[in-house]
């Protein structure tokens, strides 16, 4: 491949740290600084670099035609209903954000109260979240600038789509519970500048808002001083009575639930329903004090319970739904009956239960789909779902309680298809026998004689499966002539608890050993190659593939390594890293310091050491991973001294961690991602089609 320009010099220092006796350097510490004026001029000279190098790579003229004809098409998210009103998420096709609308019925016609594309003039500000009252007369709503995760929130009059003057700030990850009248709602934020010392500036805590005060005004409801990194979500009952928080250390999943009637006083105390740190326990549904919940207590695949809310201890507990092989990662209420969901190698099963557990009938689904639940109430007869594949864009059912029966509400408006693609799921056995899921995509019509190009993709980590959807980027690399692959990997949730601890903290090599089994049974069959294999991962997928990169680097031929975690001994420093410490494990910890030293990308590039070309993405307002974890890891690979080595950096101007980028930006990250492999990999890429 084409040698690009000789990279800048990255500012440095002497920084280095004494960790458990072992000092350990940290030359490119002032790329932490992004305020640093020689830092923005290192941070602009990187970029320029990578972008005059890919934009004519082979490929690239006619990738954003094609990606703009697929992803034009009108999207809609699944309705759902407060009061008489309906609330839906739509977008007309190439815009560059989401709207939110309002209507009479599930089927509209549809009303728009934010239009997303209006909202800034380059499309980089985003409505993150959305909250209608109870009654459907108002609109509580985050805003988010340039891919933030801080937002602000504001306030509508739906009927008249009419701004209200009500503007709070310290919005982080924020969620909303409307009390029963609409005169106002509690809602989470982080700590403003002259809250009180004793609040942990990374823990949220509970506020009340009434409608047209001041933020000043606002009381706190809810807190825990005695907690670090603890984050806080509210909600409100199925039923509407009461304000319920879910409470959890950091990525925990051990939560805790406590609750409080709405017509209490605001200085009433919480009612524990679930301990925190006990177990994963959230729940269902909740009428005349009875609730039911699913938990992973005293069963790593999950069960459902029914219990009393007068005397809630885990040990009155009644199992309704047992666990079972299949794990349950979600479930649901409506009419009387519970909707529950399993995961079946990598799949979805859903069954309908009355209210005592006893199984009613299976919902026909066919293949491998993905199934996300809308917001029923209490009263509803009907449940929504969307569903996802691999080869067939979101379309939104609706499920008929009464008569059973499965209908399309709104079928997909994609225009492309995928009829002509091959899916095949293997199971690829790991360093010490355990069977990998692995879902491998190609055309029918691809020569498969070891030479083609693979993109392996995984993120194993948080007990986040992977789910069969459609992927634009995955489309135009197929339309390309490569094969896509997607490694369910442990340390996600395909296959409930067990499948996520066996890969977290001391033991995420696991995660590392397993994604390289998948490539290397990628490179040994009739698929492809050493060499051939291209991989990508994003945030702990971006860690995931800098860590194999370096400790397999003759296996790759070519890294994306999106918004990455980088530096494991300092990651729990910056914004919310220390959330992740149920993760990784706490770097002050001198068994998970050995660990994550082991690993470390930041700390593992050897001098010079050959390693396959990579691009290394972030953005600039990425408060979540905060860049500094791509840049310090790119500048290490710069460093290194190895001739042949290519690293590059692009950085995304007014984005975040990815939630909120607009579609201009996603297209153009696509078409340089997939180009960037093709080339590294020294692949011509196919003639796109004019349609999908």
């Amino acid at each position: 491949m084409m040698h690009p320009s000789h990279p800048p010099v990255a500012p440095q220092d002497d920084s280095a740290d004494i960790l458990h006796g072992v000092r350990i350097t940290d030359p490119f510490r002032p790329l932490e600084d992004s305020a640093r004026p020689d830092v923005q001029a290192w941070v602009e000279a990187q970029d320029e670099r990578c972008r005059a190098w890919l934009k004519d790579l082979p490929g690239q003229a006619d990738a954003e035609r094609y990606l703009r004809g697929i992803w034009d098409y009108p999207k809609q998210g699944i309705p759902s209903r407060e009061g008489q009103r309906w609330f839906l998420w739509l977008s007309n096709g190439l815009d560059d954000q989401f709207s939110f609308a309002t209507g009479d019925s599930s089927t509209g016609p549809w009303r728009i109260l934010l239009d997303g594309p209006k909202l800034s003039a380059d499309g980089t500000v985003s409505i993150s979240g959305v909250f209608p009252s109870r009654d459907g007369n108002l609109l509580a709503y985050l805003l988010s600038d340039g891919g933030s995760d801080r937002q602000v929130l504001h306030l509508m009059q739906v009927d008249s789509g009419m701004p209200r003057a009500d503007r709070l700030e310290w919005c982080k990850h924020t969620s909303v519970a409307w009390v029963p009248d609409s005169s106002g709602f509690y809602y989470t934020r982080i700590a403003a500048p002259d809250d009180p010392p004793d609040w942990d500036r990374r823990s949220t805590r509970v506020y009340f808002h009434r409608l047209g005060d001041a933020q000043g005004k606002d009381i706190c409801v809810f807190a825990m001083p005695e907690e670090q990194s603890l984050f806080i979500s509210a909600g409100a009952t199925y039923d509407g009575t009461m304000l319920s928080l879910y409470l959890a250390r950091g990525t925990d999943e051990r939560n805790g639930i406590v609750n409080r009637r709405f017509d209490a006083r605001l200085d009433a105390p919480f009612e524990t329903l679930s301990p925190l740190g006990l177990a994963r326990f959230w729940p269902v549904a909740h009428r005349d004090g009875i609730w039911h919940a699913v938990t992973d207590l005293d069963a790593p695949n999950c069960r459902i319970v029914r219990l009393d809310g007068t005397n809630p201890a885990s040990a009155h507990w009644q199992t309704i739904i047992p666990e079972s092989e299949h794990p349950i990662q979600e479930a649901a209420y409506a009419g009387g009956h519970l909707l529950v969901k399993r995961m079946v190698h990598v799949s979805h099963r859903l069954t309908l239960h009355d209210m005592a557990g006893h199984a009613i009938t299976e919902l026909p689904f066919d293949g491998q789909v993905g199934i996300f639940f809308g917001a029923p109430k209490l009263d509803d007869r009907e449940f929504l779902l969307a569903e996802n594949s691999y080869r067939h864009p979101q379309r939104i059912l609706r499920y008929d309680i009464a008569t059973r029966s499965l209908s399309v509400l709104r079928d997909t408006a994609a225009r492309f298809n995928l009829d002509d693609m091959e899916i095949r799921q293997v199971f690829v056995e790991a360093k010490d026998g355990t069977r990998i899921p692995l879902t491998v995509m190609h055309r029918r019509d691809l020569q498969l004689d070891g030479t083609a190009p693979v993109k392996l993709y995984a993120y194993g980590g948080f007990s986040v499966p992977m789910m069969p959807s459609v992927s634009f980027g995955a489309l135009h690399w197929l339309r390309m002539g490569g094969i896509f692959a997607v490694a369910s990997i442990r340390g996600g949730g395909e296959y409930g608890r067990t499948w996520h601890e066996a890969a977290r903290g001391v033991k995420r090599q696991v995660a590392f050993d397993d994604f390289i089994a998948c490539a290397e049974w990628l490179a040994a069959g009739t698929y492809s190659r050493s060499g051939r294999i291209g991989i990508i991962g994003g945030s702990n997928g971006g860690l995931l593939v800098a860590a194999c990169m370096l400790q397999r680097p003759d296996l790759f031929g070519a890294v994306v390594c999106q918004v990455p975690v980088t530096d494991m001994l300092r990651y729990d420093r910056f914004t919310f890293g220390s959330f992740w410490r149920h993760e990784y494990g706490d770097p002050t910890d001198p068994e998970a310091f050995a660990a994550l030293l082991a690993y470390s990308p930041l700390h593992n590039v050897k001098a010079n050491a050959a390693y396959p070309p990579i691009l290394i993405t972030t953005g600039d307002h990425d408060d979540r991973v905060v860049p500094a974890h791509a840049y310090k890891f790119g500048a290490a690979l710069q460093a290194n001294g190895h001739a042949q080595n290519v690293t590059l950096l692009r950085i995304d101007r007014r984005a975040g961690h990815g939630m909120g980028k607009p579609t201009w930006m996603s297209i153009a990250e696509i078409a340089d991602v997939n180009c960037f492999l093709m080339a590294a990999m020294g692949v011509q890429p196919a003639p796109l089609p004019q349609a999908g």
